[in-house]
């Protein structure tokens, strides 16, 4: 399992008048949810059904803590079957970087500069 999210974002809201009146004030707890993807990969091995890989992987993370979020996640868990073994990983900024492909990421470094 993941472990619980670190990160607890809190904010307090108070009634304006109210609260100096002697009115409780209203404390309002807003907890972020951390957001995570599973990545799937073979090569040479019998080839074994993507969704399924990826949903048992899933259903192994912390609801409702973490949720799914292909697009920018804040966690990346890349799962890899090479033959018969398979491998795992738990990765942060995986998207930010282009997938850890170097050359993509010095490309996008000198398309930048030259902007």
């Amino acid at each position: 399992h993941f472990p619980a999210p670190e990160e607890e974002k809190k904010e307090e809201e108070k009634e304006g008048a109210g609260a100096e009146a002697g009115k409780t004030a209203t404390k309002k707890v807003i907890i972020e949810k951390n957001k995570f993807a599973v990545d799937y990969g073979h090569r040479n091995s019998a080839k074994m059904d993507r969704m399924e890989v990826i949903d048992s992987f899933a259903k192994k993370i912390a609801q409702p803590a973490y949720v799914v979020n292909l697009g920018n996640p804040d966690r990346t868990v890349l799962v890899e079957i090479i033959r018969n073994t398979c491998f795992v990983s738990v990765v942060t900024d995986y998207q930010k970087y282009l997938k850890f492909n170097l050359q993509r990421v010095v490309e996008r470094a000198l398309e930048e500069d030259s902007d």
